[in-house]
């Protein structure tokens, strides 16, 4: 049967009807549905916490494979100009500008922290009734206004899991540092953290730092005692409204102070902290993502419930644990540490396995070396007198190669002139002359001598040819390539350019003195007695002229040249013609 198959069907047509069978499949299904997202954060781009939440969100949407997601990111800069209502109108006005001119319409906006305020105030009129997903901060003021076409997304505090982490952690501690800003999003913040500390504060005193100035914080830091803890909850913009990158204030505090520091934030880690209660920013844009693909299936904002997002861990930098002897097994369940050390044998087990592989590979040569050292020393005698055979013949053969190398040298002499040299007149060829125009290009570039050029052809040489046939047509070019020749300076250039057309550089030839050397050139040529077969030949060319001009390249300077000779033959021929 699979005979039958091979004979009636080659499997040549078979395999082009699997593959177009795989192609219709692949055509039936449907193109993904494009749907654009504007996301909208609070602070410029470069916060670590945004692109936390852009990163988690992007992937997660992008698991979709119905829809084709374009996104559009607004940073507001909300740390500096928060309570500012002219900047606020403006980055509005902006946004509509952009809107109107893209022609970019957002389906689902996405906004995070202190960007809610701006939203409630300007979302109807920048955006009419497209739905939003807010993802509100618990240590941010809650937004106000928020209109049914908000879906709102709130992270619960974790100020009251840190202070009891730092309680169990540092043993004799008296005194917890707490650091925030003074920025219009963090003013709720210290009030809070208040709250939170109540239960607490038999057990330690608490220390705001909300109302310093950058350089007083880190002094007041630099000073803390022994017996003290950091707790790093953010620092936008200090007691006097200069703004910060918290990851940056944080980094500069952990190489500072002589304490241990604590953190509220995952991607505060890797700056020398301990660790903490880590809020999240990539937990909430995946639930920012989820709530996002809910609303573009047709679900409506009002159906959806408002989210209370665990977006917390318990994360550790195992070297900060170390060097402020933090055993962990003091460290609450579930627990994720980070940056632990390996083991020696996850280290450093695989240089062992190679280090052994190359010692015992050692071992076998050195044993096949002695084995052939015998048998080398016998070679070794027999290649002596080989070399010196072959050091004769190499002699020989050395004397012939630089014979023949000179050979060589003179013969592409030869070759590179034939290339450059045309074999009818025996005057340069086009190569040989665009070669030279380039190089008083180059001149004239560095120096600003000018340069002309004229482009001559016979004119009427067809019907020379026609008349006397081919044989008068090389006649009267080689004449007038001996006539040329007589005509220009010995430093000027002269070349056949192609057919009836000779090309002439005049190096240092001002446009004033151009005219008057082309007309005694052609003077020259119309008084020229040319014939052939006792035929007299009544030959006459036909002039175009141009001089190099500032930032002129030499293309441009031969169709200048071109386009005058043109001209000429266009008005009568047998004159010559200056470009403008």
């Amino acid at each position: 049967m699979k005979a039958v198959l091979k004979a009636k069907y080659p499997l040549g047509l078979m395999m082009m009807v699997l593959l177009m069978s795989l192609f219709s499949a692949q055509a039936a299904l449907p193109a993904p549905i494009e749907k654009n997202i504007l996301i909208l954060h609070q602070f410029a781009s470069q916060y670590p916490a945004h692109q936390a939440f852009n990163e988690e969100f992007v992937q997660t949407l992008g698991q979709e494979t119905g829809y084709k997601f374009n996104y559009s990111y607004e940073y507001l800069n909300l740390e500096k100009f928060a309570q500012h209502d002219d900047y606020l109108k403006a980055t509005a006005a902006y946004i509509k500008l952009k809107q109107q001119y893209t022609n970019w319409t957002p389906d689902v906006i996405v906004a995070s922290g202190g960007a809610n305020d701006f939203l409630s105030r300007f979302s109807q009129e920048l955006f009419g009734e497209v739905p939003i997903v807010s993802v509100w901060s618990a240590d941010e003021s809650r937004p106000v206004d928020v209109s049914p076409k908000h879906v709102l997304i709130t992270a619960l505090p974790n100020f009251d899991s840190n202070i009891r982490l730092i309680l169990s952690t540092q043993k004799n501690l008296k005194k917890i540092y707490v650091v925030v800003g003074d920025s219009y999003s963090e003013q709720a913040i210290p009030a809070q953290i208040k709250q939170a500390a109540e239960p607490y504060l038999a057990q330690a005193e608490f220390i705001y730092l909300n109302e310093l100035s950058y350089a007083d914080m880190m002094i007041t830091l630099a000073q803390v005692p022994d017996d003290s803890a950091i707790l790093f909850v953010r620092w936008v913009a200090d007691a006097k409204g200069e703004s910060f990158v918290p990851v940056r204030v944080l980094s500069a505090i952990t190489k500072a102070v002589k304490a241990p520091v604590y953190g509220t934030q995952r991607q505060y880690l890797g700056t020398g902290i301990i660790g903490g209660y880590l809020y999240n920013q990539g937990i909430l844009g995946q639930t920012a993502a989820l709530m996002t693909l809910r609303l573009i299936n047709g679900e409506e904002p009002a159906d959806l419930v408002v989210l209370e997002e665990q977006s917390d861990e318990y994360v550790f930098d195992d070297r900060a644990l170390n060097r402020w002897h933090i055993d962990t097994t003091t460290l609450p369940q579930k627990s994720i540490i980070l940056y632990q050390d390996e083991d020696i044998w996850s280290a450093y087990g695989i240089y062992f396995i190679v280090g052994t592989l190359i010692i015992l590979l050692e071992m076998a040569l050195i044993a096949n070396l002695v084995k052939n050292y015998k048998r080398r020393m016998k070679a070794e005698q027999e290649l002596h007198q080989l070399n010196h055979s072959l050091e004769k013949l190499v002699d020989g053969r050395t004397a012939d190669l630089k014979e023949a190398t000179v050979k060589l040298e003179e013969l592409n002499k030869q070759l590179d002139f034939a290339s450059r040299v045309d074999c009818l007149t025996g005057l340069y060829n086009r190569r040989h002359m665009e070669e030279h125009l380039h190089q008083e290009h180059q001149l004239f570039l560095r120096t600003g001598q000018v340069f002309s050029i004229m482009i001559a052809d016979i004119d009427d040489f067809k019907q020379t040819n026609d008349l006397f046939g081919h044989d008068a047509g090389d006649v009267v070019l080689t004449s007038l390539s001996d006539l040329f020749g007589k005509l220009i300076r010995s430093y000027d250039v002269l070349a056949r350019w192609g057919g009836e057309e000779f090309m002439l550089l005049f190096p240092g030839l001002q446009p004033e003195d151009a005219p008057k050397r082309a007309e005694t050139i052609r003077m020259a040529v119309q008084n020229h007695v040319q014939t052939y077969q006792k035929e007299d030949l009544n030959i006459t060319i036909t002039i175009g002229m141009a001089t190099i001009k500032k930032d002129e390249t030499v293309e441009a300077l031969v169709k200048r040249a071109d386009e005058a000779l043109y001209e000429g033959k266009r008005t009568g021929k047998n004159k010559a013609v200056m470009s403008g």
